[in-house]
C-alpha cells in the first residue's frame, strides 16, 4: 500500500497537479519568516505555511504586492530595502519582539544567503530553491 501511495504522489508531482510537497518540519514549529529574491516562491511558501496554521511573516521590497499578499493570506508583510542588508535583521528582531519567538526561517532563492544566515544564525533555517 505504501508503494502505491508513493507512486501516486510522484505521479501527481510529475503531472503538475502537486506543485510542491508539504512536509511538516520538527514538532513545535508555529512561526515562520520567509525571505528571499524569488517572489513567486515566497508567495507559495506563505500560502502553504498559513494553510498549516503557522504564524507567517515575509519580507518583500515591493510594498503594494506585499500588502496585497498579507491581506489575502492573513500573514505579516515586512517591507525591506534591498540595498540595506540590515533591514532583514530589523525585521527578524521586530517579529521576535511581537511574537516572543520565531521558529523557522525559509530562504527562497536568495543570492544573499550568507548575509541572511549571518544575521539569523541562531535559528532553524530551511532553503528553498525554485
Amino acid at each position: 500500500m505504501a508503494d502505491n501511495f508513493l507512486e501516486k504522489q510522484m505521479e501527481d508531482y510529475r503531472s503538475g497537479r502537486r506543485a510542491m510537497a508539504i512536509r511538516r518540519p520538527a514538532v513545535g514549529v508555529t512561526s515562520v519568516f520567509i525571505v528571499g529574491d524569488d517572489r513567486e516562491a515566497i508567495e507559495r511558501c506563505v500560502r502553504m505555511c498559513r494553510a498549516l496554521g503557522w504564524r507567517t511573516a515575509f519580507a518583500d521590497s515591493d510594498q503594494q504586492r506585499g500588502r496585497d499578499l498579507a491581506q489575502c493570506t492573513g500573514s505579516q508583510h515586512h517591507p525591506i530595502d534591498a540595498s540595506d542588508p540590515d533591514s532583514i535583521a530589523r525585521s527578524v528582531e521586530t517579529i521576535r519582539s511581537r511574537w516572543k519567538s520565531l521558529d523557522l526561517v525559509i530562504i527562497a532563492g536568495s543570492n544573499r544567503e550568507s548575509d541572511i544566515v549571518r544575521l539569523i544564525n541562531d535559528m532553524q533555517i530551511f532553503y528553498l530553491f525554485a
